[in-house]
């Protein structure tokens, strides 16, 4: 529904210096995130997620659990919102961004190198990268991954559309 703003939660996980960067292969090629590189895991609110207690972050928790199969995770720290106004569907998902600190080697190991198989055909691959070897996927992400690391984590200083907001 276009005349409502959905909030979408959404999380990057850091190690050390490092982020996990994932690459997603969706069931359709048309979709606009196949292909692409993100720095987040997260997704749409379910009546689910509704029901006793936060949904922001019970939905947080269950995407994460359903595309990365972790079940045991940090407390996720919000960290802003963000809100891309350059096309009519965009402008309809506001993203609530979180962080989950991944401080045990063990964990950070097991993410590493992965391909996580989804329901629907759709797969995610990901491996923890250093800061500095974040420019060398920049071309390749989609917009909100370019917007977090831009104009929130402040890795790269690159232009970005004046239709983003970050709050």
């Amino acid at each position: 529904n276009l005349d409502y703003i959905q909030p979408i939660p959404i999380a990057y996980f850091r190690h050390d210096n490092s982020y996990l960067l994932l690459r997603r292969s969706e069931e359709s090629r048309k979709d606009r995130m196949h292909d692409k590189y993100v720095l987040w895991a997260g997704g749409h609110v379910r009546q689910q997620d509704a029901r006793n207690g936060n949904p922001i972050k019970k939905c947080l928790l269950r995407e994460v659990s359903e595309e990365l199969y972790i079940k045991e995770l940090p407390e996720p720290i919000l960290t802003g919102l963000m809100l891309d106004t350059s096309s009519i569907p965009s402008s309809c998902h506001l993203a609530v961004v979180h962080q989950f600190s991944i401080d045990h080697s063990d964990v950070a190991i097991s993410l590493d190198n992965k391909e996580f198989k989804e329901r629907k055909g759709k797969s995610v691959s990901g491996s923890f990268i250093l800061e500095r070897d974040v420019e060398n996927y920049f071309d390749k992400m989609e917009f909100w991954s370019k917007l977090l690391i831009v104009k929130h984590l402040k890795i790269l200083d690159r232009p970005i559309s004046q239709q983003a907001i970050l709050f």
